[in-house]
């Protein structure tokens, strides 16, 4: 009998483990019995940033964000982040930037793998606002025809009216809201002048869409400045908690107990006893911008480099000139005038370069110089910048890394024949 039992109970216990593994404990009747389904969770790892990001790609990008997201001769790079930030627009075209330059298929690239462009936004004089009490108030607290921006009361009224903390950069989703499209050719077209003392006039002023802006503009600009250090390459100044103490310290000593502080949020009462009223009520704001047009800045073009150019100022017994042609050819000639050792007699010589040019970037100004590439002798190639200020053509570029200065032949003759 026992060898029987042996067997009995291997098999009930067969039988248990089969019934276990198929889900069910009875495997013969399998309605209304739970099944056991086995499910497969897939990992979406993280995507691999397997570029490098240098100085050349922080010159490279500033020129290709140019026509991209900021039209021609209005934003640099630096000037868009300190104005607007780290926004949308900026990472799109980071990544389209990232995706053609590498070769790669990103879907984002985050601002930290190009380490927030920190060559360029980051400020070596950074801290002489930091650790100097006076130079802060003076050019961020003083409320001056163009400084004083933190000390503001259509500024201080705006964070109040939209809850916004001090010291915390206003977005640009609101410039588009105040300006429409064209919001990036606003301050760089001209078409509109800064007023002294903008944003503390007195009641019953009523401000525009394009002063609020401009003020809002240079309040972010001066925030940005702040956070131009490199414990806060993110560009906000609350990522820093040692750098807002001591701000918020400077704030304290200049506006005493009722003073804004770096990250908290203004109140009302605060204005109102820092300036003796209430905050300005701007719900009247923004009117209908649907009809507000901004144009671009004027620039040169390629006839304004025609001609025979003279440099303003000879160096000692050199003179120089250069020469351009509408058919994108030129000279760079330079006039010498030396001593022969033999003869100790007085000679005169001239070495001319010719060369062919190819106009990369037009200008607009000394803010917005243009860039040309020379090629020398058929194969040596050089890059210059230029502007025209005044009529005469600043040039700079090559060997020499002075700008000079040339005015044009013809045109120097015909004022004087005038």
């Amino acid at each position: 009998m026992k060898p029987k039992a042996i067997v009995v109970l291997l098999l009930t216990t067969s039988i248990l483990m089969t019934a276990c593994n198929s889900g069910s404990l009875n495997p013969g009747n399998n309605e209304g019995s739970e099944q056991t389904e086995m499910t497969t969770t897939e990992t979406t790892l993280p995507p691999v940033y397997d570029f490098e990001w240098g100085d050349a790609e922080n010159e490279a990008f500033s020129e290709y964000i140019q026509g991209t997201l900021v039209p021609e001769f209005t934003y640099t790079l630096n000037g868009y982040i300190h104005c607007y930030g780290f926004t949308d627009e900026l990472n799109k075209t980071l990544t389209d930037f990232v995706n053609e330059r590498f070769d790669r298929n990103y879907e984002s690239v985050p601002f930290s793998e190009v380490d927030y462009f920190s060559g360029i936004t980051l400020y070596d004089e950074f801290t002489r606002y930091l650790n100097n009490y006076d130079k802060f108030c003076d050019h961020y607290l003083d409320a001056n025809p163009y400084y004083g921006m933190l000390n503001n009361k259509l500024t201080f009224s705006y964070l109040i009216q939209n809850n916004i903390p001090y010291g915390e950069c206003v977005s640009a989703e609101v410039f588009k809201t105040l300006l429409g499209e064209g919001y990036l050719l606003f301050e760089r077209s001209g078409s509109f002048k800064f007023t002294p003392h903008l944003g503390n006039f007195d009641e019953p002023y009523k401000y525009s869409n394009e002063e609020l802006a401009c003020v809002l503009l240079k309040y972010n600009d001066c925030v940005s400045t702040l956070c131009a250090d490199a414990d806060i390459k993110t560009m906000v100044i609350t990522d820093s908690p040692e750098t807002c103490e001591i701000y918020n310290g400077y704030l304290k000593d200049y506006f005493g107990d009722s003073a804004p502080q770096f990250g908290q949020l203004m109140t009302a009462e605060q204005y109102k006893e820092l300036f003796g009223e209430d905050p300005m009520d701007l719900s009247y704001l923004p009117e209908d911008v649907s009809g507000v047009v901004y144009y671009p800045p004027e620039h040169s073009t390629a006839k304004d480099l025609y001609g025979t150019w003279v440099a303003c100022q000879s160096r000692g017994s050199i003179s120089q000139s250069c020469v351009f042609n509408e058919d994108n050819t030129g000279a760079m000639i330079t006039e010498y005038t030396g001593l022969d050792y033999d003869t100790q007699e007085e000679v005169k010589g001239t070495i001319e370069r010719k060369f062919t040019y190819e106009i990369i970037k037009h200008s607009s100004g000394q803010r917005w110089p243009g860039k040309m590439l020379l090629t020398f002798d058929g194969d040596k190639t050089e890059e210059y910048f230029f502007y025209f200020d005044y009529g005469d053509l600043y040039l700079e570029g090559g060997n020499d890394k002075y700008t000079t200065e040339y005015y044009n032949e013809e045109a120097k003759a015909a004022e004087h024949y005038h």
